[in-house]
């Protein structure tokens, strides 16, 4: 599990997010100060978090509708499909370490929008892959290997939509593209650090 995200892919959001901050920037008018509460937070701040965390929550469902099946239902290869719930569940699991990042302001709420829309296009990628390779591989295969292609576009673009900021060009643009990437060593690594752990009790 967990290759590599497609440059295309990459490229679509990328250009998605640079539409958006330019129609933003076309639409606003005049920019006023905004004041910042006890812990430095705007407003503007407070509403990206909760649009970020609004996204997070549906994509988390339908991933939890999509794959929970598979736990209770009889599947080809019970060892090879938990290992593949294994590492979902960990993405997410390293998914919900960002929110609360973000929400503790150890990384920018904007940094980690525009990761999330990586990790999140990533992991439904991983997941279209291995449902696309194994057709036994998880309860209602089809319902999950096309869920997760559709939830590859829907999200990222979702993302970008809701918070109506854009990409900025930073210089964090290359490991925020990669941040799925990131996000799928670590969770591979766990996972691998748990399998041996478990195998010494």
């Amino acid at each position: 599990m967990f290759a590599t995200l497609p440059w295309p892919l990459k490229a679509l959001i990328l250009g998605f997010d640079c539409a958006t901050f330019m129609m933003a920037r076309r639409n606003e008018s005049a920019d006023t100060p905004e004041q910042a509460d006890g812990r430095g937070q705007t407003a503007s701040d407070i509403l990206m978090y909760r649009s970020m965390l609004q996204v997070s929550f549906l994509y988390l469902s339908v991933m939890l509708i999509m794959l929970s099946p598979s736990v209770f239902i009889s599947v080809k290869n019970r060892e090879k499909t938990n290992i593949c719930l294994a590492g979902v569940l960990s993405l997410m699991h390293l998914f919900t370490w960002l929110l609360v990042a973000a929400n503790e302001n150890i990384v920018s709420k904007e940094h980690v929008c525009y990761s999330l829309q990586f990790c999140f296009c990533y992991a439904s990628f991983s997941v279209w892959q291995e449902a696309s390779s194994d057709r036994f591989l998880f309860a209602g295969n089809v319902y999950v290997k096309h869920s997760s292609f559709m939830a590859m576009f829907f999200f990222p673009l979702v993302f970008s939509k809701a918070l109506v900021n854009g990409m900025h060009m930073s210089p964090y643009i290359i490991p925020i593209t990669f941040s799925g990437e990131i996000a799928g060593m670590c969770s591979r690594f766990s996972t691998i650090f748990l399998e041996k752990f478990i195998s010494l009790l």
